[in-house]
């Protein structure tokens, strides 16, 4: 305001050079965003990555609650060198250029002002480390990509297309930094007996017209098992006996 445009070019009021030290808006953006990309890029470690996996049901264990395994492909931390890259004896020393922090701090001139940007060290990687001899199974990276199998517990009550989150159980993160999550996506497999509707449970089944004329007692499946179920005389095609507390819990959580 003071310069008007002369000011924006940094140019001075007797029209003398220009203001030096002046950085970009991207240098703001790596100043609060720890440097790289100013749309994402991060100079940190990074965390481990959230991974999807399916899980299969029956319909009866979709109401009372199981617990499943499910195989898992992931970025795990490395069983050979356990996360530290190198190989099991070896030398690992403190980076001396960052000393073992994994980042170097610069000085930037902002039109904020002086500020202190983090960067990865560019001795050694941003590990904070070392190593004289990599480790041959991760190749000096301390994690590896591996399949496992994780045990879930499914809730009652779950619905096909809802998923359950295992906190922490995703991706192994780079240098210490948190691992991501894991998430299970249920499919229930149909059953022939039963149509869920909502919480309910609805089971069809025919019966001779002498029956409904005079009543009778008959066995109907539920996910409990089997049910005595009294016909009261005169019952009428379409109608529906309630048995209540045999349907779908609400699923909590």
């Amino acid at each position: 305001d003071r310069f008007g445009h002369s000011g924006v070019h940094g140019a001075s009021a007797d029209g003398g050079g220009g203001a030096q030290g002046f950085g970009s808006f991207q240098d703001i953006f790596d100043t609060f965003f720890g440097g790289g990309d100013m749309f994402g890029g991060a100079g940190g470690a990074q965390p481990g990555d959230d991974v999807l996996v399916t899980a299969t049901v029956s319909f009866v264990e979709s109401a009372v609650g199981t617990e499943t395994e499910v195989s898992v492909e992931r970025v795990e931390e490395c069983d050979t060198c356990d996360g530290s890259g190198a190989t099991p004896g070896s030398d690992v020393r403190t980076c001396d250029t960052c000393r073992g922090q994994g980042q170097v701090r610069q000085v930037v001139n902002t039109a904020l002002g002086q500020m202190v940007r983090a960067r990865p060290c560019p001795a050694c990687g941003g590990r904070g480390r070392e190593v004289s001899d990599p480790c041959a199974a991760c190749r000096g990276r301390g994690r590896v990509r591996a399949r496992s199998t994780v045990s879930v517990k499914v809730p009652a009550g779950i619905a096909t297309g809802q998923r359950i989150r295992l906190s922490g159980r995703g991706g192994s993160g780079e240098r210490g930094a948190p691992a991501g999550d894991l998430y299970v996506e249920v499919r229930v497999t149909p059953d022939e007996r039963f149509v869920r509707d909502g919480l309910d449970i609805v089971h069809e089944t025919a019966i001779p017209i002498t029956v409904a004329m005079t009543g009778t007692t008959i066995s109907v499946p539920t996910i409990e098992g089997e049910h005595e179920l009294e016909i009261r005389a005169g019952i009428q095609p379409g109608d529906e006996i309630r048995l209540r507390g045999k349907g779908f819990p609400v699923v909590h959580g």
